[in-house]
C-alpha cells in the first residue's frame, strides 16, 4: 500500500464523516487474477490507515482483524446513523 497522502487528498474531496479502509480479500473471481500473497495483513492495513488518518486529521474509530478493515472518523467516535 502506497501514497497515503494521495488517498487522503481524494477522501478530502468528499469530506465524509467516516472512511472504511479495507484489504483485498482473496475471494471469488479475483482468485483467478491475484494470489493470497496480494492480500495485506491487518497490521499493514492498520499502519496504512494510521498514515491516512494523520493526513486527514481523522481518528481510528474501530478495526476488525478478521475482516482486515479499519474505520476512520472525523471525531474518533462510532455513532448510530
Amino acid at each position: 500500500m502506497v501514497d497515503p497522502e494521495g488517498y487522503a487528498r481524494l477522501i478530502e474531496l468528499a469530506r465524509p464523516d467516516y472512511v472504511e479502509l479495507k484489504a483485498y480479500m482473496h475471494l471469488g473471481f479475483s482468485r483467478k487474477r491475484l494470489s493470497q500473497d496480494n492480500m495485506p495483513s491487518h497490521e499493514e492495513v492498520l499502519g496504512f490507515s494510521e498514515q491516512v488518518a494523520q493526513a486527514l486529521e481523522y481518528q481510528i474509530a474501530d478495526d476488525s482483524g478478521g475482516s482486515r478493515v479499519v474505520l476512520l472518523s472525523k471525531d474518533g467516535g462510532k455513532h448510530n446513523i
